[in-house]
């Protein structure tokens, strides 16, 4: 999309007045903006990845990066594996919770932000 904007862009600003060097340098222009490739973002680690599958999940929604942060202390100097099973065990864990809140009919405002639930819930990596 940003590039048919640029090709747009560049198409008008040939007038009847520009000169042939100066639609030169447009064409110019233009074949490089349409060779351009953008760089693909960077892949994200497996414990952004089940961070934001589990904060999806999470009822109350409140201050994301210190959520993240708390997470990626959780998780911290885990292999692979080691994260996915610390992340199922967070999994469960706050499905088990979630129950309870809604069997106990807990009103959004009393359910612990999920910074604080993940710290006094889940044990630190290593």
């Amino acid at each position: 999309m940003m590039k048919a904007q640029a090709i747009r862009y560049l198409n008008s600003l040939i007038t009847d007045d520009t000169t042939k060097k100066d639609i030169d340098l447009i064409d110019f222009i233009k074949k490089c903006v349409r060779e351009f490739k953008e760089k693909e973002p960077e892949p994200q680690n497996n414990g952004e990845i089940y961070f934001e599958k589990l904060w999806k999940l999470y009822p109350r929604k409140v201050n994301k990066q210190l959520a993240k942060r708390t997470f990626q202390k959780k998780i911290k100097g885990l292999n692979e594996e080691e994260c996915r099973d610390k992340c199922n065990k967070i999994y469960k864990a706050q499905m088990m919770a979630q129950q309870q809140w809604k069997n106990e009919a807990r009103k959004l405002q009393y359910i612990p932000h999920y910074s604080s639930w993940l710290s006094a819930t889940v044990p630190d990596g290593k």
